[in-house]
């Protein structure tokens, strides 16, 4: 009789030992789950700050693009969008005569500060090819503060307005190779940044200033633009400022659109052909391009992408009908002149 309590004893304090047991196993549980709760989270935080800092350092290389170019100390600058109500210029959809927003086609203050806005704070030299109204030029002049800007325009009319006279201004036809090789590289000087071509948006006109003017007046880096290239797409016969459009269509390779989207394999060289292009040795200057409505962008080499002027790792993969894969040398290359020289200092 004396047993039995004893043994319930032995019992209760079996019991408590098995709770205390189950306790502390959950409170590790609980603890595991607490470290790896906290682990995540500084993992998670470190991977997702690397990421940003990743992205952060990615931006400012793309902000630093033109880090070549002086900074340039100005006041309050008002946005395109603004500038383009002030002026009314028909590039951004006003016309000539009524001022009337009634172009639909070539609103360009869409596309333009995202390629033109890190051009703001810099001290840069720019051309603009077609002068029109004059309105452009007293906008580009409000946009770029500290640019020294030069106008080629062809009509006397064109020379003699307000906004001719605001900037720097040489008289001449942008489809005459010898005049842009010549005359206005000595009157001007060369040496530009930036390029817009808005002229007379024929095919002949379009081709040569930028064959005349991308290689040897569009300094390395440099971007060139050409606007309504909407003419690419009009029927052969079409007028435009008093010319018949001689190269027009979809389906016409020959025209200023088609023609620059064959720039890719260009581009693309060490894999398709190194010795292909399309409008001449010009093309391997090339560094990007893009196309927009109305507008192709077309960024040059500098000497950061000199490093790619090399043979194909791979050649031997590349598909048999590519003729990269049966001559990769870059001695076939036909490289225009100041390239090779410019990759080779």
């Amino acid at each position: 009789m004396v047993q039995h309590p004893k043994q319930a004893n032995t019992i209760r304090i079996g019991v408590k030992e098995l709770r205390l047991k189950v306790r502390g196993r959950y409170c590790f549980e609980i603890l595991v789950l607490l470290v790896y709760s906290l682990l995540y989270h500084y993992i998670h935080q470190y991977i997702f700050a690397t990421e940003v800092n990743h992205d952060l350092k990615r931006k400012s290389v793309s902000e630093n693009s033109l880090e070549h170019l002086d900074n340039c100390e100005m006041g309050k600058i008002k946005p395109l969008q603004e500038l383009s109500e002030k002026y009314k210029p028909s590039k951004f959809g006003y016309h000539p005569a009524t001022k009337q927003k009634s172009y639909l086609h070539n609103h360009y203050q869409t596309y333009y500060p995202q390629w033109l806005g890190e051009y703001r704070t810099k001290k840069f030299k720019f051309l603009e090819i077609g002068l029109e109204s004059g309105q452009g030029s007293l906008l580009w002049k409000e946009y770029f503060p500290c640019a020294e800007i030069w106008g080629l325009e062809y009509n006397t009319n064109g020379t003699e307005t307000q906004g001719a006279r605001a900037i720097n201004v040489v008289q001449g036809d942008q489809g005459d190779t010898e005049f842009l090789n010549g005359r206005l590289l000595e009157d001007s000087g060369g040496n530009f940044d930036l390029i817009i071509d808005d002229g007379g948006h024929h095919f002949e006109q379009q081709a040569a200033s930028y064959k005349a003017l991308f290689s040897r007046a569009l300094n390395p880096g440099g971007l060139y633009i050409i606007e309504d290239i909407e003419t690419s797409y009009w029927g052969k016969g079409e007028v435009m400022y008093s010319k018949s459009i001689t190269r027009g269509g979809c389906s016409n390779q020959d025209t200023i659109v088609n023609r620059f989207k064959k720039v890719v394999d260009v581009i693309n060289k060490k894999f398709f052909d190194n010795s292909y292009s399309v409008f001449g040795s010009v093309d391997h200057w090339i560094q990007q391009i893009s196309f927009a409505q109305n507008l192709i962008f077309i960024r040059k080499k500098s000497m950061k992408d000199c490093i790619h002027e090399v043979k194909y790792r791979w050649s031997k993969r590349l598909s048999s009908d590519c003729p990269a894969n049966r001559r990769n040398n870059f001695k076939d290359q036909r490289l225009d002149r100041d390239l090779k020289l410019m990759c080779s200092s």
